[in-house]
């Protein structure tokens, strides 16, 4: 090679029948100490392009060849006319006619050292914007791929981070953020990944957006009654994913620091919503109240069961705000209904007539049954028995409530099953108690 080079000054830009240089052909064919000779002879050998638009950059990548494209990428700033720079500059951002760049094939080839040149130089930092490298599909590649070390790298540097979480992947119309079409496709080791970055309290800027892109607010997920779509957040979706509950709580620990608990993770109508007139998970015209309480992330996190996610301190702050909130109007509302109910049960036991009045007992009428008694007292000669419409009322709202009491039990068998039977005997005295009012 070095004899054909002294030969003639072509060398470099000769091409055969596909429009390949001998710098490309040694590219393709793995030669790398020939490529690099080539390169160091003519470093405008660096500014070819195939019949398929692949430049050197493309070759390297391709084929895996990280030296050969760390000797370019170096001898790219060496050029000296600043035409050749600009030009060799748009062929490493540019796609060929399979519409991948360069940076494209290196993460399809899942070679980190070559992604690694791309985003280490400070030289290509300075001339080449991180927009005209990365883009949507080439990362949505690298999840279908499991290329999991390439996206840790990422996330290793903030300002890499801070671009790819702003970065939307469409799938069949719907656009997602990676965390959510990572847990679409239930890649467990990069929602980790996505949920467990440590960024710095200073940097509240850059916090903020993380706290979004772990928020973020989706509709394409459709509901499972009505069919129309709603909002719905990584959450959501993690908590009705098993695979991924257990993960809850790292994500959960995001919204915890040392000045405070963000409860806008769990909670509705926070300050993280789509917009300022709708709260998370529904409020549209096709959402009903129904919908928006089987899709609160406490209901989910109930029917999760999962000890972790329970005992994590946002739910459980969420859940004795909720409380102090509701819960003593709750109490209130049952202690009324209680009063109101041995209100009823004590006056129609004061006001019924007794056995006494028609100059007889209880003692007396052992033998009698409830009807022969009531007969008797009714068509007594000297004293019978009179109706009380007041206590006919009376008796007939404690039937009613005793009757709503007993279908309230029934219902709770039917839905809680086990919990049910777990406070049997609790529910047995109340059971009782509803019967012995008819």
């Amino acid at each position: 090679m070095r004899l054909l080079i002294c030969e003639t000054s072509r060398a470099s830009t000769l091409t055969n029948s596909k429009g390949q240089t001998p710098l490309l052909n040694a590219i393709e064919a793995g030669s790398t100490s020939t490529a690099t000779l080539l390169m160091e002879a003519d470093p405008r050998s660096i500014i070819v392009k195939d019949n398929y638009g692949s430049s050197v950059f493309h070759y390297a990548c391709e084929y895996s060849n990280d030296v050969v494209l760390s000797r370019a990428i170096a001898l790219l700033k060496r050029l000296n006319s600043s035409s050749d720079r600009i030009t060799a500059l748009q062929y490493l951002v540019e796609r060929n006619r399979n519409g991948k760049t360069a940076f494209d094939l290196a993460i399809q080839k899942g070679n980190l050292k070559c992604v690694k040149h791309f985003l280490t130089s400070s030289w290509l930092e300075s001339n080449i914007d991180i927009h005209e490298l990365m883009n949507p599909e080439t990362l949505r590649k690298a999840v279908e791929t499991d290329q999991l070390d390439i996206l840790t790298f990422f996330v290793s540097n903030t300002k890499r981070f801070s671009y790819i979480i702003n970065l939307l992947i469409d799938s069949h119309g719907h656009f997602y953020n990676l965390l959510e079409y990572s847990i679409l496709l239930k890649k467990i080791d990069f929602v980790r990944m996505f949920i467990s970055v440590r960024i710095p309290q200073e940097d509240k800027q850059f916090r903020h957006q993380y706290k979004k892109f772990l928020c973020h607010y989706n509709e394409p997920y459709q509901n499972a009654t009505n069919g129309y779509p709603f909002y719905e957040t990584p959450i959501q979706r993690m908590l009705t994913t098993h695979e991924l509950i257990p993960l809850v709580p790292l994500m959960l620990e995001q919204f915890v620091s040392d000045r405070g608990i963000d409860l806008s993770i769990v909670d509705d109508c926070l300050f993280a919503r789509p917009n300022k007139l709708r709260c998370i998970f529904g409020r549209t015209k096709h959402f009903s109240s129904d919908d928006w309480l089987e899709q609160h992330p406490l209901r989910l996190i109930a029917k999760a069961d999962c000890k972790d996610v329970y005992d994590h301190r946002i739910v459980r702050m969420c859940v004795d705000l909720k409380f102090n909130l509701f819960g003593n109007f709750l109490y209130f509302i049952i202690l009324c209904s209680q009063l109101l109910y041995v209100t009823l049960y004590t006056g129609i036991t004061l006001g019924s007539p007794t056995p006494a009045q028609q100059g007889t007992s209880y003692y007396k009428l052992v033998n009698y049954t409830c009807s022969q008694m009531c007969y008797m007292l009714a068509n007594d000669v000297q004293s019978p028995l009179k109706s009380n419409d007041y206590l006919r009322a009376l008796r007939f709202t404690l039937l009613l409530f005793s009757c709503l009491a007993l279908l309230k039990e029934f219902f709770q068998i039917f839905t809680q099953r086990e919990k049910y039977f777990g406070r049997f005997f609790i529910n047995l005295i109340e059971l009782h108690i509803s019967r012995s009012c008819y």
